[in-house]
């Protein structure tokens, strides 16, 4: 009798047993069942929004770095420049030369503004005033000339830190001479056209900019009328070669 009830304990806890754990396992199904959604579009759109977005920027994932160096080799195309300058002024005119005793220094400021591609906007002012006798006279003669510089330059970047650069402008001259020859008349003011063409080269270090360049200018200036009938006058060539550098200012 006692085995008998032992093995009907034991079946009648089996039994028990046995149905507790489908309900369990229901219980667990229904709790995940709720925290599913119910609608399975939304998960399968989720893959292919991502990829979405991997198709439209697939050059910041591959290489994160490009679009910032096209985005500053824009910006370094694009930039204004103002610069001061000083070079070396040397006469093409045999004459202006023994005059000013060779050349001597000409001052320049100037910008360059982008307008179209790589075409910038050329526009500056010069300076250059020197002292010198007149040939055969041993009188002082000062001779100042300011002329205005507006054209275009040319300037390809091959990097952030490089550039060549070519252009020409028109070039107003605004002379003046100082003389104490009689019967010539002590200050005579001259002004006119005249031309430039310049070559150089810019190196980058973040917003300063080193420019060193050469320049051919072309000026003639006319000798004056209504002079006393013992008086001549002959025209002189104002142009001459330039060769310096400059310190620049990016913005």
């Amino acid at each position: 009798m006692a085995i008998g009830v032992n093995v009907f304990v034991r079946a009648t806890d089996e039994s028990a047993f046995s149905d507790t754990i489908p309900s369990i396992l229901q219980n667990e199904i229904a709790e995940k069942s709720e925290n599913v959604s119910p609608d399975p579009i939304q998960h399968a759109e989720e893959p292919l929004s991502l990829q979405t977005e991997i198709a439209e920027k697939p050059v910041d994932i591959v290489n994160p770095t490009f679009n910032e160096l096209q985005r500053e080799k824009t910006t370094t195309l694009d930039a204004i420049i103002l610069e001061v300058r000083a070079s070396y002024f040397r006469p093409f005119s045999k004459t202006f030369r023994k005059f000013v005793h060779g050349g001597g220094v000409n001052y320049t400021l100037e910008t360059t503004i982008p307008v179209w591609k790589r075409w910038n906007i050329w526009a500056g002012v010069d300076y250059f005033s020197k002292g010198g006798s007149m040939i055969g006279i041993h009188r002082s003669v000062h001779i100042t000339m300011v002329p205005i510089t507006l054209g275009l330059k040319y300037i390809y970047w091959f990097n952030r830190f490089y550039a060549l650069y070519g252009g020409g402008a028109g070039k107003y001259y605004f002379v003046e001479t100082i003389n104490r020859v009689f019967p010539m008349h002590k200050t005579t003011y001259r002004d006119g056209w005249g031309s430039v063409f310049e070559v150089g080269n810019l190196i980058c270090f973040n917003h300063f900019v080193i420019d060193i360049f050469s320049s051919w200018s072309f000026k003639t200036m006319h000798g004056l009328h209504h002079l006393p009938p013992n008086a001549t006058s002959s025209s002189m060539k104002l142009g001459g070669w330039n060769i310096g550098a400059g310190l620049s200012y990016k913005f």
